[in-house]
């Protein structure tokens, strides 16, 4: 699913339940909410705490350790795009230049979702 395709679903849905609150159609209950909530497994937390770890390091001046939790983070949950868009934003090209929209395009092409399907 894209970017635009998203806006299309997304903002009507939206101003639908700023307008009407509690009444719109678009809100649903608490357990459906939580029923959407993502687990994670136990890889993807500890890849979480190594991106954290990684970032920490790096601000700290520490490339050596920064890399070594980098490289454990993708090891342990590769198919994290937030990742590796965040890593880009320390690079002159930024989070949003090439080398993001080849890896987004690899990504997506290979059936995966960049944006988590809408529920509504």
């Amino acid at each position: 699913m894209n970017a635009p395709f998203i806006g299309y679903v997304y903002a009507p849905a939206l101003k639908d339940w700023a307008a009407k609150g509690t009444d719109s159609e678009f809100v649903q209950s608490a357990a459906t909410v939580t029923g959407n909530i993502r687990e994670h497994s136990f890889d993807q937390l500890k890849a979480d705490a190594a991106f954290r770890l990684a970032n920490l390091f790096r601000a700290h001046g520490q490339k050596a350790k920064a890399e070594q939790y980098w490289d454990l983070a993708l090891e342990l949950n590769p198919d994290i795009i937030n990742f590796i868009r965040q890593n880009l934003t320390l690079t002159e090209e930024g989070s949003a230049g090439e080398t993001f929209i080849k890896l987004m395009g690899e990504y997506v092409s290979s059936g995966k979702d960049y944006y988590r399907p809408l529920d509504l």
